[in-house]
């Protein structure tokens, strides 16, 4: 795992790092941000999320703050963009939760992790069908904002990742909760 006084990795460690951090920024600016900026700012994001696990993998520069900095990243940009879609009135309430719904599981099931010892946050490592539901929210949230509105479709079928990705990891969480329950 690359350190920043790894000098060999260091060259490597920083570029995805940067990238995650900067993403991180781009959500909590986003709801600031002027509408113009609401596509490329996204578009960055989408693609960033993309790039910075890949280039830490293919360049052995995986680090221990980018694995946590990541998902915090994704969850600011995408709950910033939804918000700000729905306070445009883009998206209701109900397509907000919808869309949404991995990401207050796994936040719920995190905040529980934070206080019990039959389950840590490291049960709660990322899973393919959690990228994948983030590769659809980002797509939905794409479409909604180049049409400036709602997308029923797309907010269906990403609701529908979403959702199975917060059962995967509310089964994922029930069966480390119940191997520690056995332990205990």
């Amino acid at each position: 795992m690359a350190t920043p006084g790894n000098r060999r990795l260091w060259g490597t460690w920083w570029l995805p790092n940067t990238l995650t951090a900067l993403r991180l920024a781009t959500g909590l600016y986003f709801p600031f941000a002027p509408e113009f900026l609401w596509l490329p700012l996204l578009i960055y994001a989408a693609l960033s999320d993309l790039i910075d696990g890949w280039l830490s993998r293919q360049w052995d520069g995986v680090s221990t703050f980018g694995q946590l900095l990541d998902p915090v990243a994704d969850k600011a940009c995408i709950l910033a963009v939804l918000y700000t879609v729905w306070q445009r009135g883009w998206v209701n309430l109900w397509e907000l939760g919808w869309l949404a719904s991995r990401d207050i599981m796994v936040l719920i099931l995190t905040l529980i992790a934070a206080g019990s010892t039959r389950l840590r946050a490291q049960d709660l490592k990322p899973r393919w069908s959690g990228k994948f539901a983030t590769g659809a929210q980002f797509v939905v949230l794409l479409i909604i904002l180049y049409q400036k509105s709602s997308c029923t479709t797309g907010v269906i079928w990403g609701g529908c990742v979403s959702a199975i990705a917060a059962a995967d990891y509310l089964w994922v969480a029930r069966h480390a909760w119940r191997q520690r329950e056995r332990w205990t």
